[in-house]
């Protein structure tokens, strides 16, 4: 038997699920406009820190090519161990396997390159 509320309770649930629905989709809307730019803040920050890896190595390569000591040449094996990891690293595929843990190792070799002994006196 229908009555006369009966209208009425379905224009509430058809009301609940339009609002339900429109609410998702501009939360989805605004929550991967949200994610691009935390994405592209984050991937300008790694590619900053590769850079200046790679123009520190660049330098030390420089200024260690024109020495030919065994000191020297030791360090320009570090330095180009340091180069050598960076030149492949995706610039282009955020989703490289791997990519974090490239990372690691890229700033832990920049580490043992910076505290070289005949770098820093």
């Amino acid at each position: 038997m229908v009555t006369m509320c009966d209208p009425c309770l379905l224009l509430s649930s058809r009301f609940q699920a339009e609002g339900y629905r429109e609410g998702f989709d501009e939360g989805t809307r605004l929550g991967m406009l949200e994610g691009r730019t935390h994405g592209a803040s984050h991937g300008a920050r790694v590619c900053a820190e590769v850079s200046f890896y790679y123009g520190f190595a660049l330098t030390w390569k420089c200024l260690l090519d024109n020495k030919m000591d065994a000191k020297s040449r030791k360090h320009l094996k570090c330095v180009d161990g340091l180069m050598s990891m960076i030149q492949p690293f995706p610039y282009e595929n955020p989703q490289a396997e791997g990519l974090l843990e490239n990372m690691q190792k890229i700033r832990t070799k920049f580490r043992q390159v910076a505290l070289c002994p005949s770098l820093v006196s």
